[in-house]
């Protein structure tokens, strides 16, 4: 049974006035502004660039041979689209804890798979130099860098943040819904393209194959997991500041931590409260994160999105048993506010407040039921509980 409650750090909990983890972990609005920057002038860019490649299409003699008119047409008259994915739109993204580690933004390109099938190997292969030779022209002119890899193209900005683009091909009238959903969202002045489902995708390969992968499945699964478990969203944004903190490169990746979260929710009471919550699962992620796990959403079950080597499991099986030893002795076995609120900047970092007012004692009724003291002053002893 937890003797500490720790609500009051980790959320408002209604206080004003006063900092707590999660609003430390949430990106500033002038990040925000940042990667929306990055964001459009990438689009732009990749919309200027794919103007010119059609131009050479046109005087692609060899071109007209192998492709009917009618289709070349319609690839000359083409204006990709484009829409964000990932950490952003899920609402789970969070400050870097160390310099060495990045924020990162997915946008995805779309082009319609009408055109795919002209040729899938050469279009593939097209949209990739597209990308890539946009982002090598940003990098050139900022002092950045342009990194390929398999599934997308990178943009490495030596501002904390990197952006991924992968290129997808999607039925042509989810294509033309989109290109709609485009111009009413550039009416309205969002910066949000994240609410029109796109039902099937296929993700270029770097090989010029092409993989059905769809991350829209992932957001209908992040919207419905909110809707299940209340705490689900700042329970990964907690963990994931203990992740950042504690590996100052590499880690389990944002996706797979949600997936173990979820599955440990989804196989645990309903506690509601956020401390029980959090608790219950930083004690059980250490088996869920060293094995294997499968993507959630039924449609994209055959793809694997955690698969670490053997090395990784030890690794991963030592450093979240520590993670929840200490947690324990937070929350359970200190004996004091104090104690357990060094053990807690030791874990999280200097991003969680150090203000042991808010760590609240539960008290045991004469029903066994637990309810919560008031906050009581101790003095400050302070110690290093870590070594």
């Amino acid at each position: 049974m937890l003797k500490f409650s720790i609500n009051k750090l980790l959320s408002s909990s209604g206080l004003t006035g006063k900092e707590y983890y999660l609003d430390n972990l949430r990106i500033s609005d002038e990040i925000r502004s940042k990667l929306v920057s990055l964001r459009d002038d990438a689009r732009s860019g990749i919309l200027e660039a794919w103007s010119y490649a059609k131009e050479q299409v046109k005087q692609d003699k060899d071109l007209y041979e192998r492709v009917p008119l009618s289709k070349l047409e319609q690839l000359i008259k083409l204006k990709p689209r484009f829409k964000m994915q990932g950490s952003y739109v899920y609402g789970t993204i969070v400050e870097p804890a160390h310099n060495s580690q990045d924020i990162d933004l997915d946008d995805g390109m779309y082009i319609p798979m009408s055109v795919v099938q002209l040729d899938d190997k050469t279009m593939s292969a097209a949209m990739f130099e597209v990308v890539d030779k946009v982002l090598k022209t940003m990098a050139n002119a900022n002092g950045w860098k342009q990194i390929p890899k398999k599934t997308c193209s990178r943009l490495q900005t030596n501002e904390g943040i990197h952006l991924d683009i992968p290129c997808y091909a999607i039925p042509d009238e989810d294509f033309n819904r989109l290109r709609l959903f485009e111009s009413l969202l550039v009416e309205s002045n969002s910066a949000q393209d994240s609410e029109l489902k796109i039902h099937t995708v296929n993700l270029a390969l770097r090989n010029g194959e092409w993989l059905e992968s769809n991350p829209e499945h992932i957001k209908e699964w992040v919207s419905r997991t909110k809707k299940l478990h209340p705490n689900f969203q700042d329970i990964v944004m907690i963990v994931k500041g203990l992740r950042d903190h504690n590996y100052t490169s590499g880690g389990p990746s944002s996706i797979s931590l949600m997936v173990a979260i979820e599955k440990i929710m989804s196989s645990s009471p309903k506690l509601g409260d956020l401390t029980e919550e959090l608790y219950n699962v930083v004690q059980k992620l250490s088996s869920v994160i060293s094995n294997e796990l499968k993507h959630p959403h039924p449609g994209s079950a055959h793809l694997i999105i955690h698969s670490p080597t053997e090395p990784e499991k030890q690794d991963l099986r030592l450093k979240f048993d520590r993670f929840a030893m200490y947690f324990k002795q937070a929350l359970v076995t200190s004996l004091t506010e104090r104690e357990t609120m060094d053990i807690l900047i030791n874990l999280f970092g200097f991003r969680m407040p150090n203000d042991q007012t808010r760590v609240i004692r539960y008290s045991v009724d004469d029903n066994g039921l637990k309810t919560k003291k008031s906050k009581v002053m101790t003095p400050i002893q302070e110690h290093n509980t870590f070594g």
